[in-house]
């Protein structure tokens, strides 16, 4: 078997819907002999199966299923680090897909290339296709190896898990990502981010990423229903954050990841109907930052004083239109 330049994991239950899209976005014989895709069946219970077997059969060097019990998002992505052989590795959904020739080009680069970390614009994509946002890159050099300080102010605004490619023996050494729980892509990137050194950007868009579904976790409704979980991977991130040692630029540029993420929880607080259940739990959440993180307390202190003192419900939509209104969400 060929050494394989690129891994890439397809975290899917579920799919049947969107993976063939998914692999077929992929399907490019010129590179197959260079990637590795894992399909990682979380114990889906649909076609999803099917679907994948199909590419496994065209592509039995390159196309791999890997069947799993249920264990949520972070399972899949654990699953794949364990098995990836590509030199490089990176994370599609199931219900993504990525643009070939930028995949094409993509390859050729990390053919040579040695930094931890490649990175490349992604799209939004929203229901039917009537609505794309690029999320690029401002004012960077391409095909340059950058080290972290010097590349941080270009992607520090938008490094997420759509934007990343990572060495995969960097990823061999990251702490295992929680699983049964959402939202644990913000724990693939920290927790990469900690032993990053060097990297470089792409100029041609890559990930296409699906929004607008009813089913996200993402969307309001989801988040609510799931702001446990959120709770569960903030505060992992917040222990993981004060307890590792590194450079001052990575330390402040947790910081700043770590301040939105505990903004964007509160949010979730602020986006449901009050009662005195809802409080007491945003009132425990706050202080529990206050009393063990105090850096990102004041970070995220703005008019949340004001919203915790306030005992009249009818008072709370004012106070969480200013938070919105402060923090632009």
């Amino acid at each position: 078997m060929s050494e394989k330049v690129l891994t890439i994991t397809i975290p899917s239950y579920n799919v049947e819907k969107y993976l063939d899209r998914t692999l077929e976005s992929m399907d490019i014989p010129d590179i197959m002999n260079d990637l590795e895709i894992l399909v990682v069946n979380d114990g889906s219970k649909d076609n999803t199966v099917n679907i994948a077997q199909k590419y496994c059969d065209k592509y039995s060097e390159s196309v791999f299923l890997v069947n799993k019990e249920n264990g949520g998002h972070g399972s899949t992505i654990n699953k794949g680090i364990e098995l990836a052989r590509g030199k490089y590795f990176k994370v599609v959904d199931g219900d993504d897909w990525i643009k070939p020739e930028a995949l094409i080009k993509m390859i050729d680069v990390l053919k040579t290339s040695d930094v931890d970390m490649v990175l490349s614009p992604y799209e939004r994509v929203y229901s039917g296709g009537d609505k794309i946002v690029t999320e690029a890159f401002e004012g960077v050099k391409y095909g340059v190896v950058y080290s972290f300080e010097a590349g941080k102010p270009f992607f520090e605004s938008n490094y997420r898990m759509h934007t990343v490619t990572y060495r995969t023996e960097l990823l061999k050494q990251i702490p295992k990502i929680s699983e049964k729980c959402y939202y644990v892509d913000v724990e693939y990137i920290i927790y990469a981010l900690t032993f990053l050194e060097t990297l470089m950007f792409l100029p041609d868009t890559l990930y296409q990423y699906r929004c607008g579904e009813a089913e996200q976790s993402m969307n309001r409704h989801s988040m609510i229903k799931n702001r446990k979980m959120h709770e569960k991977v903030l505060f992992n991130m917040l222990n993981y954050c004060s307890s590792v040692i590194e450079s001052n630029e990575k330390k402040l540029f947790h910081k700043k990841m770590l301040s939105k993420l505990a903004r964007h929880h509160l949010d979730i607080y602020f986006s449901m109907h009050v009662d005195e259940d809802s409080k007491r739990e945003l009132n425990r959440v706050t202080n529990y930052i206050k009393e063990n993180y105090l850096a990102i307390y004041q970070d995220i202190d703005g008019v949340l004083p004001m919203l915790l003192r306030i005992s009249d419900n009818r008072l709370y939509p004012l106070c969480a239109f200013f938070w919105k209104k402060i923090y632009h969400f």
